[in-house]
């Protein structure tokens, strides 16, 4: 997996603005959150990381068995086997 970092702003600690590309350092943020906001206004700053993950990492069968795990959490034994696709639907899934 290949990450990149950025530095992005946030007026209230849990949404950060996902202008990625725009701030390559702390400073970067910080000019352009006091050009962005009101005067006064508080601010943070953070470093936020993304992931580029390879599309051949995640398969149709993960996506099924999480499913599957997940209605298991929810229903309990009445899901048991289910989603059961047919070999020509897997194959389609997998594309």
């Amino acid at each position: 997996m290949s990450k990149k970092q950025e530095w992005l702003y946030s007026t209230d600690e849990e949404r950060w603005p996902a202008r990625f590309g725009e701030h390559s350092n702390r400073e970067d943020a910080r000019v352009s959150a006091e050009r962005d906001l009101v005067p006064d206004e508080q601010f943070w700053t953070g470093r936020a990381t993304t992931y580029e993950v390879p599309s051949n990492s995640i398969t149709a069968d993960d996506v099924l068995e999480q499913v599957a795990i997940t209605a298991y959490d929810e229903v309990g034994d009445v899901c048991e086997g289910w989603p059961e696709p047919s070999p020509e639907q897997s194959e389609e899934l997998q594309k």
